[in-house]
């Protein structure tokens, strides 16, 4: 096979990709949303249906794809992180190559898939086991398939972009906002082709949703409270509320991610200038406009939410080049390009920099074992998880105030706590609906300890999350029922039934 410089593009988008995403993957601590997102595709795979059989708060097919992965390379977090770094590496390539495709130029696809991998809302968030690097990718690959001049827009393309776009939405619910997106691209399809392209994305989109609409099927009451009704009582604010908290990310985002700010003015900038030259905005505007939009909505908003529209903002900023290039190489600009070159390579610069610095910040605290919402290091939680399974036998339920634990080991959670957010969801339905939803109540937790049901109890801790009735805490209840510390390990507590005593080992 010859040499091309598509090839080159893919090189390049791999290498720039991997330097930025490996490190962040193999230090990077491990955020709570891990645990319960592993733990969803370790039970899968165990004969379990989400939301029939267990509480999930998600759109349904990460669990089934990583759960898949973990068949044949093992429950574990570097696993499992695996597999969102080659999504994560795979989009960089796709960035790379698009941009080769579109403007012509290497270098040109050189500072793009930079300014993704290097952009550390990407590089942290992409290489943790949650929703956005395959959802990210398979949007950014119907973007892709038909971002492209109208005539070169062929039927496949119009199946294929909408099978992935199906797919987004299978991993992340929200990315169904961007289907209007499509649908208006559809519509300005030239006439004699519209329909046909219509056909075929509709017939796309609706394959790529047969995961959701089978999980809908199988369980459509549990289905919608776990896909909207949770999120709409997870806070006071609702499912769409609180404006000071929002407010709070906005003013984060604007402090301390100044590559998001760089690309969001440049994006602007480069919409301001087609609509002056009477061009209407990009496609990837439209995509990243929407998720940005819709990733403000939810109550509480996350500054993580946004690392979704980066992508396309960098396509978005990306339509400066044709109309730079128009001007620097007139005649009476000789010398400006240099500049314009200089300028761009400075900012390359600044955005690797950047992304160097966070993961020097990420290597340090994982020497340290310190951050916020996460559980420590990968590798700290691992080894709770070996003492776990010295203590026990494969398949015996223990009471773990956190699913990490449960995911890498070889014992069973008690059933409606396969996540720690089961028993504030539980406070806002009646007791009937909570055991119909799988979710366990703080009154069926606190008689649970106090009836010794278990025979081990891991870090049992009062979070926002987790919160002991009656102003109690779940550690004094614990103690109050007679367990004993069977020993702290990596910081985390755990706990046994005194008639058991405290194994050895």
């Amino acid at each position: 096979m010859p040499w091309t410089r598509s090839t080159t593009a893919a090189v390049v988008g791999l290498l720039v990709s991997a330097a930025f995403f490996v490190p962040l993957a193999v230090w990077g601590l491990v955020d709570n949303d891990e645990g319960y997102y592993g733990l969803a595709a370790k039970l899968v795979f165990e004969g379990q249906v989400p939301y029939r059989d267990f509480f999930y708060p998600q759109a349904p097919l990460l669990p089934y794809v990583y759960g898949a992965w973990m068949q044949l390379f093992g429950m574990s977090l570097y696993a499992a992180r695996t597999l969102s770094v080659l999504f994560a590496l795979a989009l960089g390539v796709l960035v790379c190559r698009h941009t080769v495709t579109r403007f012509g130029s290497i270098w040109v696809g050189v500072v793009a898939v930079t300014s993704l991998a290097a952009t550390r809302l990407v590089s942290e968030w992409y290489t943790m086991t949650k929703t956005y690097a395959l959802s990210t990718l398979c949007l950014f690959g119907a973007y892709m398939l038909i971002d492209r001049a109208g005539y070169k827009r062929t039927p496949r393309h119009w199946l294929a972009a909408g099978v992935l776009l199906g797919l987004a939405v299978d991993v992340r619910l929200i990315f169904v906002t961007t289907v209007p997106v499509f649908a208006v691209v559809v519509w300005r399809t030239p006439a004699a082709a519209r329909l046909r392209a219509a056909a075929h994305w509709v017939a796309g989109v609706a394959l790529g949703l047969l995961p959701s609409l089978i999980l809908f099927v199988a369980a459509p009451r549990q289905f919608v409270f776990g896909n909207i009704g949770f999120h709409a009582v997870r806070s006071e604010g609702g499912l769409v509320g609180n404006l000071e908290q929002k407010g709070d990310i906005v003013e984060d985002i604007l402090l301390h991610q100044p590559q998001y700010v760089a690309l969001v003015v440049l994006a602007g900038v480069a919409v301001v200038w087609r609509l002056t030259t009477r061009r209407p905005p990009p496609i990837a505007f439209w995509l990243a406009a929407t998720l940005g939009f819709v990733s403000l909505l939810p109550t509480p908003t996350y500054t993580q939410y946004f690392c979704t529209t980066i992508p396309f903002l960098i396509f978005t900023a990306l339509e400066l080049l044709p109309l730079v290039r128009a001007r620097i190489t007139r005649p009476d600009r000789k010398g400006l390009e240099q500049w314009v070159l200089v300028g761009v390579a400075m900012i390359t610069v600044m955005f690797a920099a950047e992304g160097v610095h966070g993961i020097d910040i990420a290597h340090r605290a994982n020497s340290t074992d310190i951050g916020l919402f996460n559980q420590g290091k990968v590798s700290s939680t691992t080894k709770v998880a070996d003492v776990i399974d010295a203590h026990t036998t494969p398949g015996e339920r223990v009471l773990s105030f956190r699913p990490v634990y449960i995911f890498l080991s070889e014992v069973q959670q008690v059933p409606g706590f396969e996540n720690d957010f089961a028993p504030m969801a539980a406070e806002t339905v009646s007791p009937e609906d909570a055991r119909r939803l799988n979710l366990i109540t703080n009154e069926e937790l606190a008689s649970l300890i106090r009836d010794r049901r278990v025979r081990l109890i891991v870090n049992p801790v009062d979070t926002h999350f987790v919160l002991g009735s009656a102003g109690r805490p779940w550690e004094s209840r614990v103690r109050d029922a007679g367990y004993q510390q069977l020993g702290t390990y990596e910081g985390v507590t755990i706990w046994v039934r005194p008639d058991d005593g405290a194994p050895e080992g």
